[in-house]
């Protein structure tokens, strides 16, 4: 395949007729038809509990000690194609831990499956998809003392699969302009809550887009037009554990007329966790779809 053509992609349209900013066609991404698909319809500070099939491309990352020999989840990730997850690159590679499996379609980490009880009847999800990973890279320019460009892609040893409690996201057009953004976005994880400890269910919350310049006030780091700045209210963040996990947003597909989720962000890092006026910073993904539609097709070759 010649570089032209990995660029090629078509541009979804909303119920108004409008062109979305949501890639629609391309040869290394899911038939549109099949990501994005929400069931229904706060690292994670005044979060609330998502259901069982709620966000079916979030997944957790698992990670082995290199002395102890011991697993643990750390991170989190997005599932784009059947076998490529997104997250951040100071994910792929951890002092003292390698990055070995994937979770996909779980909620809460320490059942398998998760049952929950809904007016007298128990629902369940399938056992978690547990899957090795078997390459990782992160960006070339990934700087781990700036977190810049802090974006990284796994490749799965086999081909997900697709289930209700498991289902790509969608993903951005290239260079998406800052201000074709909402007000608020949403993340998904499984980071640190008020108490201090990892949450065990997935949670979610809502955020409000900032201008880079309140990141850079509030964390005196400065920021590159590749990184969004989100956050900075009292209760709401995300935190560590989250590392990697989803910043979302969502339109009506014209087509179908489903709601559909597409990637805008990836949770890099914050200084302070769900405090008034310190924002959180998460690498933007649409600035990366020109090394992630690369990678993806060359790995599929």
């Amino acid at each position: 395949m010649n570089v032209c053509s990995i660029l090629l992609f078509i541009l979804c349209q909303s119920v108004s007729g409008e062109i979305t900013n949501v890639i629609c066609s391309h040869e290394a991404l899911p038939n549109i038809e099949d990501c994005g698909l929400n069931p229904l319809s706060d690292r994670i500070f005044g979060g609330t509990v998502t259901s069982l099939d709620e966000f079916p491309w979030v997944v957790a990352l698992e990670f082995k000690n290199r002395y102890s020999g011991s697993t643990s989840i750390k991170c989190g990730g997005s599932l784009i194609t059947k076998r490529h997850i997104l997250t951040a690159g100071h994910c792929v590679y951890t002092p003292h831990y390698n990055l070995t499996h994937v979770w996909l379609g779980d909620w809460k980490l320490s059942t398998n499956p998760d049952c929950i009880t809904f007016l007298g009847f128990q629902l369940c999800n399938h056992k978690v998809q547990k899957i090795k990973v078997i390459d990782a890279i992160h960006h070339p320019s990934y700087n781990d003392d700036s977190l810049h460009d802090d974006i990284g892609l796994l490749l799965l040893e086999r081909d997900a699969t697709i289930t209700n409690f498991v289902k790509p996201i969608c993903l951005p057009a290239p260079n998406t302009e800052n201000s074709t953004l909402p007000s608020t976005l949403i993340a998904v994880g499984w980071g640190l809550t008020e108490n201090g400890t990892s949450s065990d269910i997935k949670l979610k919350v809502n955020l409000p887009v900032q201008p880079n310049s309140k990141c850079e006030s509030a964390l005196e780091d400065k920021l590159t037009i590749k990184q969004l700045c989100v956050g900075g209210q009292n209760g709401k963040d995300t935190c560590g554990g989250d590392s990697g996990g989803p910043l979302m947003n969502y339109y009506f597909d014209k087509t179908t007329g489903d709601i559909r989720w597409y990637l805008v962000g990836i949770v890099s890092f914050g200084y302070e966790c769900g405090l008034d006026g310190y924002p959180a910073v998460y690498t933007k993904v649409s600035s990366y779809m020109d090394w992630i539609l690369r990678h993806v097709t060359a790995s599929k070759s």
